[in-house]
C-alpha cells in the first residue's frame, strides 16, 4: 500500500438490526451557532450568509435520509443547524440509541490495540469507518481483517504530527458518503517503564520527552483541529484517549506518557466547552492496562504485567475488545449529553489506590 493513498472502499454488511417505530423527539430551541475561532482554521465550516442555505438543506436532507432509515425525525434546518443539541434517540430502544449506521468515523491509531478494537466495533455497527496510522504494513492488515467482514472501511498512512495530512483524511472522510460525524483521536506513544523499574527524573531523555508530547499531545491538537472543521454539526463526537497514569501518580509508567496524559485530559475537555454549541460532543476514555503493543505486551515492559496485574482490582489484564461497549456509547446518540467527561475503563485500579 503506497503512503497516503485511499484503500479501496468495502461495502457494509451492519450486525445491528433496526426496526419498530420512530422515537419521540422533543423538538429543539433554534439558535445562531457562534463561530468555531481558532479551532476551525480556514478549513472550517463556518459560511457567509449567502452561502449556509445550502449548507442547511445539504444538512437537512442527510437528517431525512437517517429518519428514512428508522434513526430520526426530519428536522428543520434551524434545528439541525443551530445552537441546540438535538437527540433523536428519545426512547429507551438499545437499537436507536445505540444506532450508528451510516455515520462517517475516523480512528487514529487504528491498525492495532484499542484503535483497531474502536473501529472494529464502530465498522460492525453500521458505520462507515477511516482507519489511520502511520504504520503502512499493519494498517493493511487490519484494513484486510475488517473487510474480510464485509464491512464499510478504508484506511490511510498518515502522521499526526503532520496537520496537513490530518485535513486531508477528514477532508476525504467528509466527502465519503453523509459526512464526518465521528473522530477517535487514539494515536500515542509509550515512553517506556517508569521510576519503579529505575527510571526516575533525573534518567528523563529530553529527545524521548519531546517525541512522546510531539505524538500525544501535538498529534491529538493537530486531530481535533482538523475534525472540528470537517465535522458535521447537530450530533458530532470526538473521543480522545488518554490514561488513569494522567490522572494519578503511577510509578509504574514513565515521566512523559503520563504527563502527556493529563494534558490530553485537560485540552479535551477544554474543547468540550468550545464545541457544545455546535451539538459537538467531546469525551475522553482513561484507560488503565490492556493487552496491547504500547501496554502490557509492549516487549520492553518485560517484569511489568505482574506489578499492573497485581494493581488492579480484577487481578487481570484487560483484552482490547473490551473497550468497544465504551466506545460504541460515546460515538451514538445515546452520548446525546455527554460532554466533558472521563470514563475510567482500568479493571478498580484508581479504586484500589484510593
Amino acid at each position: 500500500m503506497q503512503r497516503g493513498r485511499l484503500q479501496p472502499a468495502h461495502r457494509a454488511r451492519s450486525e445491528l438490526h433496526l426496526g419498530g417505530a420512530r422515537p419521540h423527539r422533543r423538538r429543539a430551541r433554534g439558535g445562531v451557532r457562534p463561530r468555531l475561532g481558532s479551532l476551525g482554521g480556514p478549513a472550517g465550516r463556518h459560511l457567509p450568509a449567502d452561502q449556509r442555505s445550502n449548507t442547511q438543506a445539504q444538512h437537512r436532507h442527510r437528517l431525512e435520509r437517517q429518519g428514512e432509515a428508522g434513526r430520526t425525525e426530519q428536522l428543520s434546518a434551524d434545528e439541525a443547524v443551530g445552537g441546540a443539541i438535538v437527540n433523536a434517540a428519545s426512547d429507551s430502544d438499545p437499537r436507536r440509541l445505540f444506532d450508528v449506521r451510516g455515520r462517517g468515523a475516523v480512528v487514529t491509531g487504528a491498525a492495532s490495540g484499542l484503535g483497531f478494537a474502536i473501529a472494529r466495533v464502530l465498522a460492525r455497527n453500521g458505520a462507515r469507518v477511516l482507519l489511520v496510522d502511520n504504520t503502512p504494513e499493519n494498517l493493511e492488515e487490519a484494513l484486510g481483517r475488517l473487510a474480510g467482514e464485509g464491512l464499510e472501511v478504508r484506511s490511510r498512512v498518515a502522521d499526526v504530527r503532520d496537520r496537513a495530512a490530518l485535513d486531508a483524511v477528514m477532508g476525504e472522510a467528509a466527502s465519503w458518503g453523509g459526512g464526518l460525524d465521528i473522530v477517535f483521536a487514539n494515536a500515542g506513544i509509550s515512553s517506556g517503564l517508569g521510576r519503579r523499574f529505575g527510571n526516575g527524573v533525573g534518567d528523563i531523555d529530553p529527545e524521548r520527552w519531546q517525541a512522546v508530547l510531539d505524538v500525544n499531545l501535538t498529534g491529538l491538537m493537530h486531530t481535533v483541529q482538523a475534525a472540528a472543521a470537517r465535522m458535521n454539526d447537530g450530533a458530532g463526537r470526538i473521543i480522545v484517549t488518554s490514561s488513569v497514569a494522567g490522572l494519578a501518580v503511577d510509578p509504574l509508567v514513565g515521566y512523559a506518557y503520563s504527563s502527556s496524559k493529563a494534558a490530553v485530559t485537560l485540552f479535551a475537555q477544554n474543547v468540550a466547552t468550545e464545541l457544545a454549541p455546535r451539538g459537538i460532543n467531546v469525551n475522553v476514555i482513561a484507560p488503565g492496562s490492556f493487552l496491547t503493543a504500547i501496554g502490557a505486551t509492549n516487549p520492553g515492559n518485560t517484569g511489568m504485567i505482574g506489578e499492573l496485574t497485581r494493581a488492579t482490582a480484577t487481578k487481570r489484564i484487560a483484552d482490547p475488545a473490551e473497550i468497544e461497549g465504551l466506545a460504541l456509547l460515546l460515538a451514538s446518540p445515546a452520548a446525546g449529553h455527554i460532554t466533558g467527561s472521563v470514563f475510567v475503563i482500568d479493571g478498580g485500579v484508581l479504586a484500589t489506590r484510593n
